[in-house]
């Protein structure tokens, strides 16, 4: 009889520091995104994409422009205003998601101009949507701030 009762006691212990701690997790997890941006934007591969914000200019190129499947692209960001600690893309199906890995992007030496950053990625084989829209989604760390940029790419 006394285990039930401490059970209980357990269980209630939980719940009451469930609803203490929670709320103040949540909110500290909605004050970080606050601190970034997102933005949106068509772009015909070809002509190259880009954003431009209040702070600077974002520059994405992707070779070839074709977007073969299953082969490698070469990715290029130039960022000007914008600063970046570190920066991921990742292909998405516009309407499909495909839960694929963010590839890196590596920072190249340049003494003046934009920060540069480029890597290799690739678009998968969609089996459903032979014409599937991709997008092209960057995330742009600096310090705390996280700035997410998704292109959607028309070939």
């Amino acid at each position: 009889m006394k285990i039930k009762q401490y059970t209980g006691l357990g269980v209630s212990l939980v719940l009451i520091g469930a609803l203490v701690f929670l709320p103040g997790y949540f909110k500290q997890e909605s004050e970080t995104a606050q601190a970034g941006q997102t933005y949106q934007e068509k772009c015909q591969v070809a002509e190259g994409c880009r954003l431009t914000t209040d702070s600077g200019q974002i520059d994405l190129e992707i070779k070839p422009s074709s977007l073969p499947k299953l082969e490698p692209l070469d990715i290029e960001v130039r960022l000007e205003g914008v600063s970046a600690d570190k920066i991921t893309m990742e292909f998405q199906g516009r309407d499909m998601p495909m839960g694929l890995a963010p590839f890196p992007l590596y920072k190249q030496s340049s003494f003046l101009g934009p920060s540069v950053y480029s890597g290799v990625g690739n678009l998968t084989f969609c089996t459903v949507d032979k014409k599937m829209t991709w997008l092209a989604r960057l995330v742009i760390e600096s310090g705390s701030v996280v700035t997410t940029v998704v292109f959607e790419l028309e070939s």
